[in-house]
């Protein structure tokens, strides 16, 4: 992609007189005022033409300060060039889409990044959204194919009109791994999925990994002499993943893998091509990386089935099955190997990258709740099944 942005152009703006043909040079039919915009050239020629006039327009109403615009543009069209997405095609499905794609893609830096606020990422989508808003008064495209406005009552009384791009203010969300029956109609269901999707599901279900760690993996991380050199039937020891290997780890920390052997031969097994981009595992038929927009069109897809399959609804996101690796990795630990909570605490954030407890801590509450419940719910159920047998607690 080429894309330059030029800071402080001059432009001038106002009412012009209607030209009688097209030889007619322009003219102001009163005053004019001289504003300096941000404009672009390269990329795109018809999709920089209609951002261009956006930005104008925005000037011609009054807007002052168009930083946070042209920083918006700037990084919409970016995401649009490196995951292939046209600007005008409202996309099969919503990953794809120019907007609600966009969407998630600023939502993936706020939630699991934490490199952009929520109110940045907000104020980003509202200037994607004013431009569509744009194009549909112009009757370039219609505005409901790429989002949806909802009537909203605050306070009780007061109404506002916001749109489906609206980006919530992360909160403390409850953890989520899948439940022993969701995993294991998930490992079924998988087994049918393509080798990429497949085998970057399991790097994040049994090693824990982020999402975007899972698609910058390594490809020279497991070799055969890797697993020759591992003393452990179960476990390949000794492997790290960071910046220095290519991983695309949070904060660009550098932090043990946890990796087993079966999964370590599926590694080894897998076909990464003849040229693997930037050395990563994963690449599509064309030699690109496999991106974050591929695999959520096929985890759409897998939820879909998912209901096919099993008649309910598989309500989690790919960052649940991290959960899963974690609460799993604990509750084992715990439980059926025996160690103390705080050794286990220890081996779990060793191995999912936090660098704070409190983090490590949500799986241990989340653990502890669910034991609790499910014990008073056994002595509940207990109680009332003998109740019902005529027994008196009086």
């Amino acid at each position: 992609m080429s894309l330059s942005l030029v800071s402080d152009v001059t432009v001038r703006v106002g009412k012009i007189n209607r030209s009688q043909s097209f030889d007619e040079p322009l003219s102001f039919s009163g005053n004019f005022r001289i504003v300096k915009v941000p404009l672009f050239h390269g990329f795109d020629e018809r999709l920089i033409f209609l951002v261009n006039n956006f930005i104008v327009l925005k000037a011609c109403r009054g807007c002052r300060d168009l930083s946070t615009t042209a920083k918006a543009l700037y990084m919409w069209m970016t995401w649009l060039s490196d995951n292939n997405v046209q600007a005008l095609d409202k996309g099969r499905y919503k990953i794809v889409s120019p907007t609600y794609g966009f969407r998630q893609f600023l939502l993936d830096r706020v939630i699991e990044q934490k490199t952009l606020s929520p109110t940045t990422a907000n104020s980003y989508i509202l200037v994607i959204k004013s431009f569509y808003q744009m194009l549909d008064e112009e009757k370039l495209i219609k505005q409901e194919l790429f989002f949806k406005n909802r009537l909203s009552v605050i306070d009780g009384f007061r109404k506002i009109t916001a749109s489906d791009l609206t980006i919530p203010s992360p909160r403390n969300n409850p953890l989520n791994p899948l439940t022993k029956s969701e995993f294991s109609h998930f490992i079924q269901l998988i087994e049918l999925e393509s080798a990429p999707f497949k085998l970057a599901i399991k790097l994040m279900l049994f090693s824990g990994l982020r999402l975007g760690e899972a698609l910058s993996f390594p490809c020279a991380l497991i070799t055969e002499s890797t697993l020759a050199q591992c003393e452990d039937k179960y476990l390949v020891r000794g492997l790290r993943i960071g910046p220095s290997n290519g991983t695309k780890t949070k904060f660009s920390k550098e932090r043990d893998l946890f990796l087993t052997t079966r999964l370590a031969n599926e590694i080894l097994n897998f076909d990464v091509g003849k040229k693997p981009f930037r050395g990563r595992l994963f690449q599509s038929n064309l030699g690109r990386p496999y991106t974050k927009c591929a695999f959520y069109s096929s985890w759409y897809r897998l939820k879909k089935k998912y209901f096919d399959f099993f008649g309910t609804k598989f309500n989690h996101k790919p960052h649940d099955l991290r959960a899963t690796f974690a609460t799993s990795l604990l509750n084992i630990a715990i439980n059926e190997v025996g160690v103390s909570v705080e050794v286990a605490l220890d081996i779990t954030r060793n191995f999912m990258g936090h660098s704070s407890e409190k983090t490590t801590l949500r799986y241990i509450n989340y653990i502890n709740d669910r034991s609790v419940s499910n014990k008073v719910a056994e002595v509940v159920d207990r109680l009332v099944f003998e109740i019902l047998e005529g027994r008196s607690y009086d």
